[in-house]
């Protein structure tokens, strides 16, 4: 390893982990990179996750036992107290290819006009079998914020597999109460002053897990992904951030968008569409089958969501403009 090598901190929220713990701990522990921390901040477990860290004496890993915060809490602990020039991000049942670490410091170290970096991924499932692989071309900021004001359809950033530069969280702080959505408010608080890239490489093994948030709340990802998006656009033409000065246009615009005609047979058939995906990934046609069904009945709408893109641009255009009006009119 270079003399000149960043010092990079790893930032691990976990709450009730213990199950996968010790694998995604032992993958970053066990990087070609060695100039790091693995800052796991425990947020309130009551399983056998404190004491599953309390096992290791690798003075590279920092742990940090909290009463519970939450996930948003979590991480915004996690980054105070990180001391790298490079800020990595990793979950608890993930795990890392050991030369992550290495990989995404040399491109940033050699892309000095590049902030963020994320990375393909593998897909496993919960017993660590190998399901299918995600990648994506022409990732840039434009891209990317296209994508998360429903304006395009490359797939998001994998959260896990995001490293960025210090200087990006020392300008855009923390995260933000977004429930589900949080990376996807983060993101778009970056777009505007710094370049993103995803690099071409599998750096990742990304867990698909039931017992996961991913899984169990994706309506409440999409509708608070949708906020984020309001969030955004009226902070650009208004200057005003709703989230942060005028919390009853934000309590307003979620309202809203909760309360779209249009959106709870768009929300319910997305949730089918996960189940779809799922059964397809286990290898299970007749559960894909199932599945299917129940989204056609249940929202009474094709399964696939890509069907009611419009839907969501056209609820997240309606309301930026109700909440738009209001912030001019004052």
């Amino acid at each position: 390893m270079r003399m000149d090598a960043k010092f990079i901190s790893v930032v691990m929220p976990v709450h009730n982990g213990a199950r996968y713990l010790a694998e995604a701990v032992d993958s970053v522990l066990g990087q070609s990179y060695a100039n790091f921390e693995l800052i796991v901040v425990d947020d309130g477990s009551n399983d056998e996750t404190s004491q599953i860290l309390a096992g290791y004496r690798d003075p590279r890993l920092v742990v940090a036992r909290r009463e519970r915060l939450g996930l948003v809490g979590a991480l915004n602990e996690g980054l105070r107290l990180t001391r790298g020039a490079y800020i990595a991000r990793m979950d608890a049942d993930d795990i890392c290819e050991n030369t992550r670490l290495e990989v995404q410091a040399g491109f940033l170290d050699s892309h000095p006009d590049i902030h963020l970096i994320c990375t393909d991924i593998t897909t496993i499932d919960m017993n660590g079998r190998v399901i299918g692989k995600e990648t994506e071309r022409g990732l840039t900021s434009r891209a990317l914020a296209n994508a998360l004001l429903f304006r395009g359809k490359i797939k998001p950033i994998i959260h896990p597999s995001v490293m960025m530069r210090r200087e990006v969280y020392l300008r855009v702080g923390g995260y933000r109460n977004f429930v589900g959505a949080e990376d996807s408010d983060y993101w778009l608080r970056c777009v505007d002053d710094f370049e993103f890239a995803r690099l071409p490489e599998p750096l990742l093994r990304y867990r698909i897990n039931v017992d996961g948030i991913s899984f169990k709340r994706t309506s409440q990802q999409v509708l608070s992904a949708m906020l984020c998006a309001v969030t955004h656009r009226v902070s650009s033409t208004t200057g005003v951030d709703i989230y942060e000065t005028r919390s009853d246009l934000w309590s307003l615009a979620e309202t809203l968008l909760s309360a779209e005609d249009l959106l709870p047979p768009t929300i319910r058939s997305i949730d089918h569409f996960r189940d779809f995906k799922w059964a397809l990934r286990r290898g299970s046609p007749a559960a894909a089958y199932r599945a299917l069904l129940r989204g056609m009945l249940d929202s009474g709408l094709l399964l696939i969501p890509y069907v009611h893109m419009k839907r969501l641009t056209g609820a997240v255009d309606a309301v930026t403009g109700i909440i738009e009006a209001k912030v001019l009119k004052a």
